[in-house]
């Protein structure tokens, strides 16, 4: 196709323009890894993670279970509460480290410059900003479940972070809400 269009790959003007282009991808990639949001979306996966791998989460369960055989619990509402404890837990991980893959590529993207030419319908910035926010959301109600069933101070630094990812998303997308997903949101 190259030859076609007349343009040899081999030339000294096309590899220069080519690790051009290479070296700014890598520099908005740094750029974006440092950016203050995604370093807070980092932060929010390794706290996560440290309360999903420790001893916590089983802790939780077996005092909650004592209290069933205890009589202090009704077991229909228990069982109806784990079932919901580990639906939330799924959406927990399911969405830990696709949160911060998200908002490092809308924010490589943000800085591209490519997608501002076109109206925020269709942005893949602001697109893949909205992704974000919706998993953050769920993220954040998943994480309130839990809260409610064991209301523990580690859980209430994993959604202060929560927070202050949504908040960050829309200060740094104010459009994303905007952007629409083709088979959802038309």
């Amino acid at each position: 196709m190259a030859d076609e269009m007349g343009i040899d790959l081999d030339s000294e003007e096309v590899k220069e323009e080519s690790a051009a282009q290479m070296a700014l991808e890598e520099a908005q990639g740094v750029i974006a890894e440092n950016h203050p949001l995604h370093e807070l979306s980092e932060e929010y996966w390794k706290k996560g993670k440290d309360w999903l791998d420790s001893e916590l989460p089983e802790e939780n369960l077996l005092e909650w279970k004592s209290w069933v055989e205890m009589g202090r619990e009704n077991s229909e509402a228990i069982e109806s509460d784990l079932r919901s404890a580990e639906e939330a837990l799924e959406v927990i991980q399911w969405y830990l480290f696709f949160i911060p893959v998200k908002i490092k590529r809308a924010l490589h993207d943000q800085m591209d410059g490519f997608w501002d030419q076109y109206p925020d319908e269709e942005r893949s910035d602001l697109g893949t900003a909205k992704i974000a926010a919706i998993a953050v959301e769920r993220s954040l109600e998943a994480w309130e479940f839990l809260y409610k069933l064991f209301p523990k101070e580690e859980l209430l630094a994993v959604l202060a972070l929560l927070e202050k990812l949504r908040e960050g998303l829309i200060e740094v997308f104010p459009n994303y809400p905007k952007f629409i997903r083709p088979g959802f949101d038309d």
